[in-house]
């Protein structure tokens, strides 16, 4: 089922023993459009704390504003590695992140063969395979995006102000994202709102908060 991003937020997190708080946003990547964590806000029981869970142990949404199952204990999440999520997510935070929780690192058999290096001479094509995370240079990891910091995001198309970002849509089995939906009020009056391919989308610049799309994504010129 393909769930608003936006309405994912504030759903109650449930571990094994209680609830661990509310899903405060998201952390996707854009080279294969997969969410790579939920950030679980633990509210009053762990004051100032934000926890990162990857989509592997949620469970479905029981409900559409109720509840989401995570396989963990409250204890495990108190006891998890602290983040400043200020700053921008680290391959070193999320392997002492994968280590606490003996979680399989996705690094390992997702990465896009577009973001890998050549394969050095003498390499054999089992090793091209298989890389270990240790191939890729920082510069070639993919960058996690807040989806909260995206929302909002101007959408321009042909270097042409033509929106916002609205929000994303997400499928709750496989945690791709599928559909981007903008909000079209800077281009067309009456606050039209189209959802939009991510195929459609040829950059997200999170410098100038810019998302780039074909023209022909949505409407003609």
């Amino acid at each position: 089922m393909l769930r608003s991003m936006k309405e994912l937020q504030g759903i109650t997190i449930n571990a094994k023993d209680g609830d661990i708080g509310q899903i405060h946003d998201l952390y996707f990547e854009d080279a294969l459009w997969s969410v790579r964590y939920f950030v679980a806000d633990t509210g009053g029981w762990l004051p100032g704390r934000k926890v990162l869970l990857p989509p592997g142990i949620i469970g479905t949404p029981n409900g559409f504003h109720e509840h989401i199952p995570v396989d963990l204990t409250i204890e495990q999440v108190k006891n998890s590695p602290d983040t400043d999520l200020a700053q921008p997510i680290s391959r070193q935070y999320e392997s002492q992140l994968h280590d606490y929780f003996h979680w399989a690192p996705y690094w390992l058999t997702e990465v896009p063969s577009a973001v890998l290096p050549p394969v050095q001479s003498g390499s054999s094509a089992e090793d091209a395979n298989h890389p270990s995370p240790q191939i890729l240079p920082d510069d070639h990891i993919p960058a996690l995006r807040s989806a909260r910091s995206v929302l909002g995001y101007h959408v321009f198309a042909r270097n042409k102000d033509v929106g916002h970002v609205e929000d994303f849509y997400v499928d709750d089995k496989s945690w791709k994202l599928y559909y981007m939906l903008i909000d079209l009020r800077n281009w067309l009056p009456g606050g039209k709102k189209v959802l939009v391919g991510l195929h459609w989308i040829q950059q997200i610049d999170a410098l100038l908060s810019k998302v780039h799309i074909s023209l022909r994504a949505c409407f003609k010129s």
